[in-house]
């Protein structure tokens, strides 16, 4: 009896389409293999009760049983032990960032194309909508760097969030260069915006299904309902 702590080493690529194993090694570590097995009986069953799942918030813990089975331990002297590990999934319960965090970006990233259906000449509308949704995007980055560790790898969240950023710039940049067009009375190059206003938003769109591919595709952490999607 008594308290202990396990850790785990998680890899957040696909954050926040993520799942973890949670493993629970325990060994007798005072007496060697040689002198001391660890039986078990391989008909038990480990169940996962409601009480347990409700206490770790966040995630959704996949099915209703633990799994276990005999390992042998090492410690750091290479000596060995018996022991039992235990081990079951939990998956991230990434509806709140798709709902709270991607969908608003989305929303975001459309007000911010849409100052191309605005007249060439309301460049202070333009850049003032462009400007504040680029804004906006820099303060949801501080709300999700919040809920993770300092990474030395970029997650799904981070890219979908940097793309958002070039997406969200592209309008700042187009908006002022079609001034200058206008004042050089470069007519026919403007018309080009009438294409721009369609083609951004699907490239774009393009853009996160790449990212999520690249992310989810092959990741033994993804998420397995993500898997059929873009694995």
């Amino acid at each position: 009896k008594g308290i202990a702590t396990f850790t785990t080493k998680f890899d957040l690529r696909a954050f926040p389409f993520d799942s973890h194993e949670l493993e629970f090694v325990y060994a007798d570590t005072k007496h060697s293999i040689s002198s001391q097995a660890i039986d078990y009986d391989g008909y038990i069953t480990l169940p996962l009760d409601e009480k347990l799942k409700s206490k770790v918030l966040e995630w959704n813990i996949k099915g209703n049983y633990a799994n276990y089975e005999a390992i042998k331990y090492y410690d750091k002297y290479d000596y060995i032990y018996d022991g039992i590990k235990t081990f079951f999934i939990i998956e991230r319960n990434s509806s709140y960032y798709v709902y709270k965090v991607i969908a608003p970006i989305i929303l975001i990233l459309i007000v911010c194309w849409s100052v191309f259906w605005l007249r060439t000449d309301q460049i202070e509308s333009r850049l003032t909508v462009s400007i504040v949704c680029l804004l906006t995007l820099i303060a949801y980055n501080f709300v999700i760097d919040e809920n993770i560790p300092k990474l030395p790898y970029l997650t799904a969240m981070d890219q979908i969030i940097l793309s958002s950023y070039f997406f969200a710039s592209i309008p700042t940049i187009l908006s002022i260069y079609y001034v200058n067009l206008a004042d050089k009375n470069k007519l026919h190059l403007l018309n080009s915006q009438k294409y721009i206003r369609i083609l951004g938003p699907i490239i774009y769109f393009l853009a996160i299904l790449i990212i999520m591919y690249s992310n989810i595709n092959k990741n033994p952490s993804a998420l397995g309902t993500m898997k059929i999607f873009f694995g």
